[in-house]
């Protein structure tokens, strides 16, 4: 398992006493505290095996694993990679997306989570905000931001899902 923007482990807790025995868990999380609280955890996993924990973000993990001298999983390796809510601090949102999947051995599964931001809590917010003149230092990008994640992410029948389209049928155009 990798999981990535993994938090403090509270969300794999969850399910840990579940996984087989003998499963290695590497995670990346740029939250120092967090990562800490997660490696804690996992010591408390007799079954599990820890893997390499990355106190970085995604967008790092290459070059954070070459500077402490470890060894990021190898792709095609990963039986299940978890991105739950972590999706939303990327620079590229195809190109992680295509990165996290290169980890996944043939029949491996992404557990991906992540929020409409059109309806959602937190998209509404930033709307309104905006709507009512607040300035974020860059509006336009992160009203664009959203409008792309919802466009690569999103339910197909709502005009979304161009990444799950690309990675299904490998069409490269996202």
């Amino acid at each position: 398992i990798f999981d990535f923007g993994a938090g403090d482990g509270q969300t794999f807790a969850l399910v840990a006493a579940s996984v087989p025995k003998g499963t290695r868990v590497s995670i990346e999380e740029p939250n120092p505290d967090y990562l800490a609280d997660y490696i804690a955890f996992l010591k408390t996993q007799a079954h599990l095996r820890s893997g390499i924990a990355l106190a970085a973000g995604f967008d790092e993990i290459d070059s954070a694993a070459a500077r402490s001298r470890e060894s990021l999983p190898q792709d095609g390796s990963v039986d299940l990679a978890l991105a739950l809510h972590m999706i939303y601090f990327v620079d590229d949102l195809p190109s992680s997306v295509t990165r996290i999947v290169r980890f996944l051995k043939p029949g491996g599964a992404l557990f991906l989570v992540v929020t409409d931001e059109t309806v959602g809590y937190t998209g509404l917010v930033l709307n309104s905000f905006i709507e009512q003149g607040g300035d974020t230092g860059d509006n336009a990008r992160h009203l664009s931001d959203i409008a792309e994640r919802r466009r690569l992410l999103g339910m197909p029948a709502e005009g979304g899902g161009a990444i799950i389209v690309g990675l299904r049928y490998g069409s490269g155009t996202l």
